[in-house]
């Protein structure tokens, strides 16, 4: 009785292991996936609170109507503003720069070596170089406040695995936010609520 007890403890414990690691692996996917392909990035992500406000403003647009919801039930609906209104615990370290391979994550003192940002962006012609010159000098040149430097939250994935989402803001009151669902394959973007100048 009692091996047949341990036996069915560890077989949950195995399971439950298990969970998470195909939720950090869905996690890290995302991360690779997902709208990270902005140019520059704070390197200190969305807070929780940042992450609530733009949530609510996001489903404020759709309370209103303004917005159709295609492909999205009602369950999803209320499941994904769960998500948002349930953020207590959610991961704010700082990014790292194998995170994101495709932008550049802009430090605290908002400047960016020219050398590091064109690794990043990979120009292909001269002229592409030269371009990327002149867009990490301007960027410095402004103290990092321009409209296309944005501060990305973390992927807030529910307990299931299968529903995520990603906020950013950006310079005024422009804000993103990013509506994921893990297909069995991939995650694919559900919803997108945005606003830009």
């Amino acid at each position: 009785m009692k091996c047949s007890l341990l036996f069915g403890a560890m077989l949950l414990l195995l399971e439950s292991l298990m969970s998470q690691d195909n939720i950090n692996l869905k996690y890290s996917l995302l991360v690779k996936e997902g709208v990270f392909s902005r140019a520059f990035i704070r390197i200190r992500p969305l807070s929780i609170a940042g992450f609530r406000l733009i949530g609510k403003r996001a489903f404020a647009m759709i309370d209103k109507d303004t917005l159709e919801t295609p492909g999205l039930s009602e369950i999803e609906i209320r499941l994904y503003r769960g998500l948002i209104y349930d953020a207590s615990v959610m991961d704010t370290t700082s990014w790292r720069d194998g995170e994101l391979p495709s932008c550049v994550i802009v430090p605290s003192n908002g400047r960016v070596s020219k050398k590091y940002a064109i690794s990043k962006l990979k120009p292909e012609t001269k002229d592409d170089k030269i371009f990327f010159n002149k867009l990490v000098y301007s960027f410095n040149k402004s103290g990092g406040n321009k409209k296309w430097l944005y501060s990305f939250s973390r992927p807030v994935i529910d307990s299931s695995g299968n529903y995520a989402i990603i906020a950013d803001t950006s310079a005024g009151n422009n804000f993103g936010c990013f509506f994921y669902k893990w297909n069995g394959l991939k995650w694919q973007e559900m919803l997108n609520i945005s606003t830009r100048d």
